[in-house]
């Protein structure tokens, strides 16, 4: 076995001992990946369902109390009040007890005998400008669902003329919002725990000051750098495949595409984490630090990942910001979520492939260099 294959096996070893001789390591690798994909998978989804709502009729007729019937039976919304007037609606809103309301006007069935124009109103609490924007687009298509079923009975069973659009939504037919977010809550969980583990675990060993007993050995600075990452890339493999498990069993969330091409994006993905993790750990002299720096960069390169709200929807400067997104967050969430729902080929992520290759390379460059400076 040559020398360096030898000295680099011998700090991986080294480095797997200190691991799972921490208490707090091991659970942060055996127990964080579980907890964090079901409790984020359950509670971060773009789904409105169930929104409290009160309801106003002031007409109190036959067809007013149909429209009624409509909401109580659509799941976007939950019948939870009846109201009185507009003292009792604002006291609702203020106190937070509802989130929407809805107002049927005095004359509601009377003018619809005549076919006049009649309005009923929708109060929305717009501080979850998400939840109130697909309220009124459900209450839009409830309201001019009942007044067609309106017009159909007026006419007596004559027939009308209906404009039927045939919609087909391709890779996620029904469009069940985990499916397209617990693969980026998959992506985060790695992003986050190999930059944690690998830039406190190094710092903490500079503390203690047995990496600068590493640092004065004829151990070269690329077997010392190999040493210090392999056990955390496999560390990294370990936990994506228990986040996969759970997204695949648990959540049954489909895998399209070929196992072979994530795993090469995962290990180019790892790169830049694990090289980020180096250089912060290179950089700060205490683990405090380390944590403040990481978590700059965490914070920056989620926000600014498409993870929580499309890139498009972002100023023009800002979709320029994400391609210096540090831990290539933005192109490893785009592989992995099309793999998953599309089942894309290579040929598809030439972007990303491109990324993926500039920044690890560069940030375990930098972090060799200061190593170096640091030996001498």
């Amino acid at each position: 076995m040559p020398k360096s294959l030898r000295i680099i096996g011998h700090l991986v070893r080294k480095e797997f001992i200190q691991v799972f001789r921490d208490h707090q390591m091991r659970a942060m690798m055996f127990m964080m990946p579980v907890v964090m994909v079901l409790m984020l998978g359950y509670a971060i989804t773009v789904d409105v369902r169930d929104l409290s709502l009160g309801v106003v009729d002031y007409d109190h007729s036959p067809e007013s109390r149909q429209l009624v019937e409509k909401f109580r039976h659509n799941e976007t919304f939950a019948l939870d009040r009846v109201m009185s007037g507009p003292a009792e609606i604002r006291d609702a809103l203020d106190r937070g007890e509802v989130s929407a309301v809805l107002v049927i006007p005095d004359g509601f069935a009377r003018h619809l005998g005549r076919y006049e124009t009649v309005e009923v109103q929708l109060l929305l609490d717009g501080v979850d400008s998400n939840a109130s924007l697909i309220a009124s687009n459900h209450v839009r298509g409830i309201v001019e669902s009942f007044s067609l079923g309106v017009v159909r009975v007026s006419l007596a069973g004559a027939p009308l003329p209906d404009l039927l659009p045939r919609v087909r939504v391709l890779y996620n037919p029904e469009l069940i919002s985990r499916f397209y977010m617990i693969p980026g809550v998959v992506v985060v969980l790695l992003t986050m725990l190999t930059t944690l583990l690998t830039g406190l675990g190094l710092v903490r060993e500079k503390e203690t000051g047995t990496l600068e007993q590493l640092s004065v050995t004829p151990i070269r600075t690329g077997e010392l750098i190999v040493g210090k990452l392999l056990p955390f890339v496999f560390i990294a493999f370990f936990v994506l495949a228990i986040a996969l498990s759970v997204c695949l069993l648990w959540f049954g969330v489909p895998m399209r595409g070929s196992w072979g091409l994530l795993i090469l994006f995962s290990l180019l993905f790892l790169l830049n984490t694990l090289g980020m993790g180096l250089l912060v750990s290179t950089i700060a002299r205490t683990q405090q630090q380390a944590l403040f720096m990481v978590w700059f960069f965490l914070i920056f390169g989620i926000i600014m990942s498409g993870f929580f709200f499309p890139i498009e929807n972002m100023p023009p400067l800002m979709q320029r910001l994400t391609y210096l997104n540090p831990l290539r967050l933005r192109y490893f969430l785009v592989v992995v979520r099309e793999l998953f729902l599309k089942g894309s080929g290579l040929a598809s992520f030439r972007l990303e492939l491109t990324g993926l290759l500039i920044l690890g390379p560069i940030a375990i460059t930098l972090a060799a260099i200061r190593f170096t400076k640091r030996a001498r």
